[in-house]
């Protein structure tokens, strides 16, 4: 595996047990958290490709579309 796929794994593990904390959470409040920034190395992904790859992992709530409150 590729550095580059490390840290994208590494980052979506982080993603996966921050959603799993607070699953009110956008993409881009996950993208963005600090223990994101501290561990996960974020400027892996794009915010596109961050949503792209989240996907699967992400709360209902993210995958809603729509204005956030």
């Amino acid at each position: 595996m590729t550095e580059q796929r490390k840290m994208k794994v590494a980052c979506l593990e982080l993603a996966k047990m921050l959603w799993k904390e607070n699953p009110n959470q956008t993409y881009e409040e996950i993208r963005t958290h600090p223990v994101m920034r501290q561990y996960g190395n974020p400027s892996v992904f794009t915010p596109e490709s961050f949503r792209n790859w989240a996907k699967n992992v992400s709360s209902e709530y993210a995958k809603k579309g729509g204005r956030r409150k």
